[in-house]
């Protein structure tokens, strides 16, 4: 067989697979739950209590059910209701729609998330019992008047770290120390998590009116805003702030920004490292001629401000991922089979993307969608290199507002997008009820 035989018969197998892609995707979802339930029965250790879900139920580890039940309800209700109206506003301007979505959004997940505590449960979060162990603050005493020193000495620091400064770059505890010293209070940090979660329904309508229309980008802000993974990881997380930064650096990439996207990136890179996933995306997303620019320049721009870091600080990039990947396997990481996660990953991705975004993501696979099928492929290939495994309901939050670009062309028939909004309302209604989603 000639090589350009080869290539013409990977094509179509390939096209082939991706003509099954919601089949392909339910088949995971199933096969990773069921999988999950009978492995847990046999004893073996997945390294999640519910896995494939990173979730533990409420009263079984803190003796108590939710408080106050009936909270959310009215307030889901409404924010569906003004969903839909902003929608049917056509005539509305752009900023007033935005500011609108912005409401929508943080209402929503604020909404959501009082089942359990009321209004305490924002701060919930940040004042649990393992959060001064496993969080950001935990490392805080490190960073306070030795802000210079601890990035000098973050890589050989990270072994002797709680489990999320030791799991992220250097940006991450030095940034939401310096946050913490601004607002000065649990609930002026959880207000301002929450906010720049929310204000990610900027970027996101920026991106996806550059890749289709202003309808589309309008739909694609509430199928993110709406989300069950943004409203169950939106409130009070430190991995929603990261959101809005992802989705900026994709729209600058993709809109011919090349420098200022990729140093947006490298910002991102250094508070976590699996958002430079959204590079590979918007390189993916682009021409083939922007996509050899978006490589180049975002490959350079980050040598280049890695390199000013370790000369004129002393930090030492190399050594903190290695160090990173050490402390992952030595702990919990070191516990959950590949063999199961390669499926379970992407199977929880799916799951708490909810019914509707989910679906329309993979219509647009099968309907050649350029957007979905270049994150579906990014979800595949970090699956693939085991390097995020399990909790990727807290970590691919910067996915969903690229998964919602994807899907919101496909989504054109508004009584099932209402519908399947609802049913997303309800999912996360459900969770929240029962399971703590908090990290």
């Amino acid at each position: 067989m000639t090589r350009a035989a080869k290539r013409h018969s990977l094509g179509t197998t390939l096209t082939a697979v991706a003509g099954r892609a919601r089949l392909i995707g339910a088949g995971a979802v199933v096969t990773a739950v069921v999988a999950g339930v009978f492995l847990r029965q046999a004893g073996v250790d997945l390294g999640a209590m519910t896995a494939p879900l990173f979730w533990v139920n409420f009263h079984d580890k803190y003796g108590f059910g939710a408080a106050h039940p009936w909270w959310p309800a009215p307030v889901l209700l409404a924010t569906l209701g003004a969903a839909m109206a902003l929608l049917h506003a056509r005539r509305l301007s752009s900023p007033l729609f935005l500011l609108g979505a912005f409401v929508i959004g943080l209402g929503a997940r604020l909404g959501l998330n009082t089942a359990q505590f009321g209004r305490d449960e924002w701060t919930w979060p940040l004042t649990r019992p393992n959060a001064v162990e496993t969080g950001y603050p935990a490392a805080y005493d490190l960073v306070a008047g030795h802000i210079l020193e601890f990035v000098d000495r973050f890589a050989e620091l990270v072994p002797t770290l709680p489990v999320h400064p030791s799991g992220h770059p250097v940006g991450a505890t030095v940034a939401f120390y310096v946050l913490d010293q601004a607002t000065g209070s649990a609930a002026g940090t959880a207000f301002v998590l929450s906010a720049l979660g929310a204000l990610a329904v900027v970027p996101t309508f920026l991106l996806g009116r550059s890749l289709g229309d202003e309808t589309t980008a309008r739909l694609a802000v509430v199928l993110f805003a709406l989300a069950p993974q943004t409203l169950l990881y939106g409130a009070t997380s430190y991995d929603a702030a990261f959101v809005p930064v992802t989705t900026l650096a994709v729209w600058l990439l993709v809109t011919r920004r090349a420098i200022w996207g990729a140093l947006v990136l490298v910002a991102a890179f250094l508070v976590s490292y699996a958002l430079a996933l959204v590079g590979v995306f918007a390189a993916l997303v682009a021409g083939r001629r922007q996509r050899f620019r978006i490589v180049a320049v975002t490959v350079a721009t980050t040598l280049a401000v890695l390199t000013f870091l370790a000369v004129g600080f002393g930090y030492d990039p190399v050594g903190a991922v290695l160090a990173t990947r050490d402390a992952y396997e030595r702990g919990i990481g070191g516990t959950r089979p590949y063999w199961y996660w390669v499926v379970g990953g992407p199977a929880a991705f799916l799951i708490v993307l909810g019914p509707l975004l989910a679906e329309r993501l993979l219509r647009g696979v099968e309907r050649g969608g350029t957007v979905a099928r270049a994150l579906v492929m990014c979800v595949l290939v970090a699956a693939a290199t085991g390097v995020i495994e399990a909790e990727v309901e807290r970590i691919w939050q910067f996915l969903v507002p690229l998964a919602a670009v994807a899907a919101a062309p496909y989504a054109t028939a508004r009584r099932w997008v209402w519908l399947g909004l609802a049913l997303g309302l309800i999912q996360a209604y459900v969770i929240e009820l029962h399971w703590d989603t908090t990290f």
